[in-house]
C-alpha cells in the first residue's frame, strides 16, 4: 500500500471482489480512492459478478470515488504459462482491469537501476506488464481514438500482431508506474518484490494527494477520471516506447502473442508512466499555479534578504575603512578611533 500525507489510510479485507465493492458502495461517505493489486482472468468471472460489479462500480463513480486495478504480471497471456509453458500462451485479458470503470495501471522498469524506462519484462524486471482487449466489454468512446492510433502506428512500422484478441474491446492498461524491485521489508528483512500490484497503489496515492488539493480549494473529488486523462492525449505521462507483453510473469516464457509499446497509448503501458507534477497540473490546475505563485513569491523574498544583507555588509566595510583611516591619521589604535567617530557623531546629532 501507498501513504499519501494528511489522508485517512483504510485496509479493506474482503475474500472477493462482490463483497468488496457492495460493501464499499453501502456506505454514505466511502473512501475516495480505492486500490486493486489483485486480479482474475475474464474466463473466470460469471455474468452475475460481472452485473453486480458493474453496478456497484457506477454507484461509486457517481460519488466521486476512483477506483485504480493492477493490469497483471503476465503479459497479454494466461497465468498458466508460468506453470504449463508452452501451454498456456494465448490472449487472456486481466478483470477488473479490463472494467471501463476503474482506472487500469501497468508497470514500468529502468527508474530502479537509473536506466531508460521500457516496458516491464520478466527477464530483467521480474514480471510483465499485463495489457490487451477485454472479451467482455467494449471499448469506451472516450479511449476509441487512442485505439486507432495504435493500430495505425505499428501498421506503418510494419509490426504484425497475433490474431486472437478482441480488436473492439475494452483495451487496457490506462497508465503505467514503475513496477520493478520494490524495496519491502517482510519479517524484518529487505526484500525486492515486483508488480503492478505495487505500482498501483502508488498512482491511488497519487490520486489521493490532488483529492487532497482539490477539497481544500473547496472542488469535489476527481471521481472518474478515465475521460480527462484520455482527452489530454496523454500529457500527463512518460511515453514509454521499448519493450512488449508477450513474456509471462517468469523469466524465459514467452509466446508469440502479445503487443509492443511504441508512441502514445498503447497496451503494454497505457499512455506512459504518470509525472505527477503534469497529472497534478491537469486535474487542478488552479491549485498549481497557486503553489508556483507561493514559490514565486518565496523567490522574492529570498532575493530582498539577499540584497539586504549586501547592502548592509558594504555600510559595515566602509565604517571599518573609515576608522582604519581615523586611526592611522592620529596614530591611535582603531578601538581608539572608533570612539572618536562615535563622540564626533554625537555632536553632530
Amino acid at each position: 500500500m501507498a501513504f499519501t500525507p494528511n489522508a485517512e489510510l483504510t485496509y479493506w479485507y474482503a475474500d472477493d471482489f462482490i463483497p468488496w465493492i457492495t460493501g464499499v458502495a453501502s456506505h454514505s461517505s466511502p473512501p475516495l480512492v480505492h486500490s486493486l493489486s489483485y486480479g482474475i482472468e475474464e474466463e473466470y468471472v460469471s455474468q452475475s459478478d460481472l452485473k453486480v460489479f458493474d453496478q456497484e462500480a457506477l454507484k461509486l463513480l457517481l460519488m466521486g470515488v476512483t477506483i485504480v486495478a493492477a493490469s497483471g504480471d503476465d503479459g497479454a497471456n494466461s497465468r498458466d504459462v508460468r506453470d504449463y509453458y508452452p501451454y498456456g500462451c494465448g490472449y487472456s485479458p486481466t478483470w477488473p482491469a479490463s472494467c471501463p470503470y476503474v482506472l487500469s495501471v501497468g508497470g514500468t522498469m529502468g527508474v530502479e537501476s537509473n536506466t531508460e524506462e521500457i516496458v516491464c519484462m520478466a527477464d530483467d524486471g521480474g514480471i510483465t506488464s499485463g495489457g490487451g482487449f477485454s472479451d467482455l466489454y467494449y471499448a469506451p468512446d472516450y479511449q476509441k481514438a487512442a485505439v486507432d492510433t495504435y493500430f495505425n502506428t505499428i501498421r506503418n512500422k510494419g509490426i504484425s500482431l497475433k490474431s486472437g484478441y478482441t480488436i473492439d474491446g475494452r483495451a487496457y492498461p490506462d497508465i503505467a508506474m514503475s513496477a520493478a524491485w520494490y524495496d519491502v521489508v517482510i519479517a524484518g528483512k529487505h526484500v525486492g518484490v515486483s508488480g503492478t500490484s505495487a505500482a498501483t497503489p502508488v498512482i491511488a496515492s497519487f490520486i489521493s494527494l490532488v483529492n487532497g488539493q482539490r477539497l481544500a480549494a473547496g472542488q469535489p473529488p476527481v471521481g472518474y477520471i478515465n475521460p480527462i486523462l484520455y482527452s489530454s492525449r496523454g500529457i500527463f505521462a512518460n511515453d514509454i516506447t521499448k519493450g512488449d507483453n508477450k513474456c509471462s510473469g517468469e523469466e524465459g516464457k514467452c509466446c508469440s502473442h502479445g503487443f509492443s509499446a511504441t508512441e502514445g497509448w498503447d497496451p503494454v503501458t497505457g499512455w506512459g508512466s504518470v509525472d505527477f507534477v503534469k497529472f497534478a497540473q491537469l486535474l487542478h490546475p488552479r491549485s498549481h499555479g497557486e503553489e508556483r505563485e507561493r514559490e514565486n513569491e518565496r523567490e522574492r523574498e529570498d532575493k530582498e534578504k539577499i540584497e539586504s544583507e549586501g547592502v548592509r555588509k558594504e555600510e559595515k566595510e566602509e565604517e571599518e575603512e573609515i576608522v582604519e583611516k581615523e586611526a592611522e591619521k592620529h596614530n591611535i589604535t582603531e578601538e581608539e578611533g572608533e570612539k572618536k567617530i562615535m563622540k564626533r557623531e554625537r555632536k553632530k546629532g
